[in-house]
Formats: structure tokens, sequence, C-alpha cells
């Protein structure tokens, strides 16, 4: 078999595991602590850093969850099968955390696998999904006589017999239940078409 000589242009398409005949000339066969890139080209695997070690019973067993929010606010949360919060920063100082509402919520006998979190903004909101959901016995305030009134449109120009507040008062009156029949007739009986 003689010698095949052919230029490859780069080896940023990583690795194939398909036969040599079906890969392309971009693709490796294996790559070891290497890192591809478009911009870069191929290039060593950065290292890993042992920043801080932490407890290992805080850790092993334990829901974990990053915080990102930005370049100088990123912090680790695990959640143990003690009912308690640890959270870190990336350089392994704990930070302080309290309990307004206890921790009853927490209870989990697995939390790897029992807790979601997910971060919105300045808020991290985390979810047992081994507690059943239930509604709260505090219920809000009954207001029998409001309505919602959306317009979706108007003409200025055209003339009414009516201000805006006298329609929203007569709306609102409508919208009772009792005498809604008669307040109706008397409202329509006192509108005058206005003379043009």
């Amino acid at each position: 078999m003689g010698l095949i000589s052919s230029a490859i242009p780069n080896l940023v398409q990583g690795v194939s595991q398909q036969s040599p005949a079906l890969r392309l000339s971009s693709q490796a066969e294996l790559m070891e602590n290497a890192f591809p890139s478009l911009v870069e080209g191929l290039q060593k695997r950065p290292p890993l850093e042992n920043v801080a070690t932490m407890s290992a019973s805080e850790t092993i067993g334990s829901f974990s969850h990053l915080i990102n929010r930005d370049v100088n606010e990123r912090y680790f949360v695990f959640i143990n099968a003690s009912n308690q919060i640890s959270i870190y920063d990336l350089n392994g100082v704990a930070k302080t955390v309290t309990y307004p509402d206890g921790t009853s919520y927490l209870n989990s006998t697995a939390p790897a696998t029992d807790f979601r979190a997910v971060t919105v903004a300045d808020y991290t909101f985390i979810v047992n999904t081994s507690q059943t959901t239930a509604m709260s016995s505090a219920l809000t305030p009954l207001y029998p006589y409001t309505g919602l009134i959306a317009v979706k449109q108007g003409d200025i120009t055209s003339v009414t017999p009516y201000t805006s507040m006298e329609l929203l008062l007569l709306t609102l009156r409508l919208l009772r239940p009792i005498r809604l029949k008669r307040e109706l007739m008397i409202s329509l009986q006192s509108y005058q078409t206005p003379s043009t």
C-alpha cells in the first residue's frame, strides 16, 4: 500500500467512532486532554483546579444546586438528609442560612433525588417532590359587587351622552344581580339622543 498524503485543515470537529472510511479528515478517533474550538483550533484542555474542600457529611447524598447570579456572586447550595441547607461560595466559605418558617418542608430520606431548584434573579425556589401539596386554609375576602371593565377601542371624536364616570357608575350598577332589569330600563329611558 502506498503512502497517502493530504492536508488536514483543522481538528475541531471532535471525536468520531465511525470507521476511518466514513470519518471526516477533521475528526479524530481519540482525543485525550484536548479541547476543540472553532476560534482557537485544537488546544489543551484547561486543568481542574482544587479551590476548597467542603465537609463530606454535608455533600455526600445531598441535593446540590449552583446559584450563578453574576461573575462575582456564585454559590453552591446543599440540602442534606438532616433537613439543613448549607451554602458555600466558590472559595468554600460557608454562608449563614436562616429558617424563618422552619425546616419541616425539607423532610426527605433521599434529598439528592427529591429536591429540585431554580434560580430566578435574586430568588432560588426549592421544590420537595416528596411532599404532597395542599391548599391553604386562609381565604381571600369576597367582593360581591366588583367587575372588570376592558375597553378595547374607543373613538374620542364621537358624541356620547355619558361621561366616562357616568358609564363606569352605570356599568357597576348593572353588575349587581339585584334590580338588574329595573336599572337597565331606567337607564335606557333616561338616555336621550343628542340633537345634531
